[in-house]
């Protein structure tokens, strides 16, 4: 697919202390979910979600990705994100993949239908993951730019 004829994808975020919420739009400004990512730390990339940080605003490249063993669902990976391991076709391990909370990130990108804080701990959760991950599956194209930014 020639990048001029991929749509572009929008994801507005708001940066806290204990996490980024967000909304992402399709390019038409309808709202395609609601989002939760980790909270900002200058790009950090570690295996404890208390330590990692989202990734940085930018535009992207995102490829949807069939099911696998370890992911037994539809999900998305973003292209060259920088300070972020890439394998040799540039993606990388960031994600876009159900979750409930920040504590099920290390970096990654969940879709859901709306914020909520199930356990009270003043940090947004998401709810509807899954689901709004097989809705995306089903009207998002196999390729698509993301582009990320914080919230005007």
């Amino acid at each position: 697919m020639i990048r001029e004829q991929m749509i572009r994808v929008t994801l507005e975020r708001v940066k806290l202390p204990s996490s980024t919420p967000g909304s992402m739009y399709m390019p038409d400004r309808s709202l395609l979910c609601k989002t939760l990512e980790l909270a900002w730390r200058n790009n950090a990339s570690t295996p404890d979600p208390k330590t990692a940080s989202c990734i940085p605003n930018g535009l992207y490249i995102v490829d949807k990705e069939q099911p696998t063993i370890s992911r037994p669902y539809i999900h998305f990976r973003l292209h060259r994100v920088p300070g972020r391991r890439v394998n040799a076709d540039g993606r990388s391990r960031i994600l876009i993949h159900p979750a409930g909370s920040v504590y099920d990130l290390l970096g990654c990108i969940a879709p859901g239908s709306r914020h909520v804080d199930f356990n009270h701990d003043n940090i947004p959760d998401l709810e509807g993951s899954k689901k709004k991950l097989e809705y995306m599956a089903g009207v998002l194209p196999d390729m698509f730019e993301l582009e990320i930014k914080d919230k005007p």
